[in-house]
């Protein structure tokens, strides 16, 4: 019989895993919906296997036995005498709550995740509460923060940031550090007031205007790209052409929206299910895609890795439809990296500034001008549901006056 190798060996002890160079336990407790996961702080490797999966047990037999609930601060200090948990520590600032969860979900975080935890730590030190004791922290601590913030900062950033923060302390709530978590006495922020310069979508005209001054061919590409299919500039650049399908003749088809290209220029998948979606295509997208198709079509494929959820990766062998300099693929999501380029083709073409993403803007106010069905446009744009586009798009939705009769008109024909 062949020997096991240590892959396999893991594999085959449940509840255990390596994190950052160490073993990390997995179990449940009785007070707790979700489980724990703690490192043991040895080091992970064949040697050290055993240890692990005795300790495991120890800690499940404690757990069964009633240890933990008589006296939960001596299972911690048993079990994890180097843990937050111990007794060596008997201040918990709300920094070493931020540690603990960067710990417990650093595999799950994305990239995106990551830069919110990152900005939202900032945000709680510039407010003086980074190194408060974890159970002095109250609502009004929070609310001083979140209404001081709010005169300088958006009230929707606040409100992320204090989404996240909330979140990270529900941690401390799961692990008994304090009792409830102090957002639930925090008072609503007043949002700030909506400006109609918050969608400014660009006309037939001054779409034009835009691309005359556009001095790069492929870019301009990209630019009418945008416009006429609702699509992310990171989705754009993500795309290759094993994504499209399209009938040259008829100038139909349709791209199926699979990755998304991150800030860090990796390829992930879209963050929600509707995310992940069939876009069809205008004739006029489809042209631009036959203008596309000599740029980079013919070029060989490469391997890319696609970042998928839980740190997992796969290789795929890819043609990406939009190239930089030297036909490689972008690493950067924003439709220009050069500097003050798109302000400046903006400012020559004689347009309020807006940034790029209002090309997405534009696609939703041209369809429902067109009076393009709401649900099939929601999906388009990757919305879970057609609630969306009302509540960003609401003023160029034709309610129509005659509405009641084109109902009776069709119900005739049932």
């Amino acid at each position: 019989m062949a020997k096991l190798s240590y892959a396999d060996k893991l594999k085959a002890a449940k509840g255990i895993s390596e994190f950052k160079g160490n073993f990390r336990v997995q179990f449940k407790l009785p007070d707790l919906k979700s489980a724990v996961r703690r490192s043991l702080g040895i080091m992970a490797c064949e040697e050290n296997l055993e240890t692990a999966i005795a300790s495991l047990s120890a800690i499940k037999r404690d757990i069964a036995n009633g240890a933990y609930r008589v006296d939960p601060e001596s299972f911690w200090a048993t079990h994890f005498p180097n843990s937050v948990k111990s007794e060596s520590i008997k201040v918990f600032t709300v920094g070493s709550i931020f540690d603990m969860y960067e710990e417990e979900n650093y595999a799950d975080l994305t990239e995106s995740l990551k830069s919110k935890f990152k900005s939202c730590k900032t945000w709680t030190a510039k407010n003086k509460l980074i190194e408060l004791d974890i159970k002095e922290l109250t609502h009004k601590h929070l609310n001083k923060a979140r209404k001081s913030s709010a005169k300088n900062l958006a009230v929707s950033t606040v409100i992320e940031y204090s989404q996240t923060l909330r979140r990270i302390l529900e941690l401390a709530v799961e692990d008994a550090i304090i009792e409830y978590n102090p957002f639930v006495k925090v008072s609503k922020l007043v949002p700030d007031e909506k400006l109609d310069e918050d969608v400014l979508p660009f006309t037939k005209e001054e779409l034009s205007s835009l691309l005359d001054v556009v001095h790069v061919p492929q870019t301009k590409v990209m630019i009418e790209f945008l416009a006429w299919t609702g699509l992310r500039p990171g989705e754009m650049k993500g795309l290759a052409w094993e994504d499209i399908f399209i009938d040259e003749t008829n100038l139909t088809g349709h791209i199926d929206v699979k990755f998304n290209l991150d800030r860090k220029g990796k390829l992930k998948t879209p963050k929600t299910r509707s995310g992940k979606r069939t876009v069809e295509l205008l004739p006029t997208t489809v042209k631009l895609l036959i203008e596309q198709k000599k740029r980079s079509f013919s070029l060989p494929a490469i391997d890319e890795i696609i970042y998928l959820k839980h740190g997992k990766t796969i290789i795929v062998s890819r043609r990406r439809v939009f190239l930089s300099r030297e036909d490689k693929p972008f690493k950067r999501p924003e439709l220009t990296t050069v500097p003050k380029q798109w302000a400046n083709w903006l400012k020559e073409a004689k347009l309020v500034h807006r940034p790029p993403y209002q090309l997405r803007h534009t696609y939703a106010s041209r369809m429902l001008k067109a009076e393009a069905n709401h649900v099939w446009l929601a999906k388009q744009m990757g919305h879970a549901d057609w609630g969306m586009i009302r509540i960003i798009y609401g003023k160029w939705i034709d309610e129509g006056s005659d509405e009641i009769n084109k109902v009776a008109a069709n119900l005739a024909l049932l």
